[in-house]
């Protein structure tokens, strides 16, 4: 996060002006993540609640659509606060995340 944080600077400084590239830039490694996911659901077939009855498609795809949005939002919120702050202000307060996590 801290390499990251000085590149982000460093985009900005050098005329960087799109709050949504560098929103993108933070997310952009998920694809690493999908072939766990696939190897993931050929293990485990169904997911059982207590009651018996399968999880649905549509639930699962709901839940990630709106993580997605938060991921996506506080993205973009990190980008905004690190085009505005210092970085040493800004290394910080994200730094200080630590203690409330």
């Amino acid at each position: 996060q801290a390499v990251a944080t000085i590149l982000g600077r460093l985009y900005y400084e050098n005329g960087g002006h799109s709050k949504w590239l560098a929103t993108v830039i933070q997310v952009v490694g998920f694809p690493v993540l999908l072939p766990y996911y696939l190897l993931s659901i050929k293990t485990h077939t169904t997911t059982t609640q207590r009651d018996g009855k399968t999880s649905s498609l549509r639930n699962r795809v709901l839940v990630y659509v709106v993580l997605g949005l938060l991921v996506g939002a506080n993205c973009y919120l990190y980008s905004i606060g690190l085009l505005y702050l210092p970085v040493s202000t800004f290394s910080l307060i994200c730094a200080s995340q630590l203690a409330f996590n």
